[in-house]
């Protein structure tokens, strides 16, 4: 049934030679190379810089003190930390 039903319906395709076609087909991407130009990139901001004086450590809590050359620019900052228990692993 399929195949009679196939055989049987209308496909329309176009008579297109491709290669006449596109002889002269070619893409302008010089408004959104200046576009891409004129983009303002924004640097990464400088580390913090730690102030190890004002450093507090105990048991289950420290206070990290730090200072930035970038601090109007920068919203947040992650400290993260790893536990070392002298083990490889």
């Amino acid at each position: 049934r399929v195949s009679m039903a196939t055989a049987s319906s209308q496909v329309l395709i176009p008579e297109i030679n491709l290669n006449d076609t596109f002889d002269t087909f070619a893409l302008d991407f010089s408004r959104e190379k200046k576009l891409l130009e004129c983009l303002d990139y924004l640097t990464a901001p400088n580390p913090p810089t730690i102030r190890e004086e004002l450093c507090t450590a105990s048991y289950d809590t420290i206070t990290v003190h730090w200072t930035s050359d970038d601090e109007f620019s920068v919203v947040s900052y992650e400290l993260q930390y790893t536990i070392f228990t002298g083990q490889a692993n």
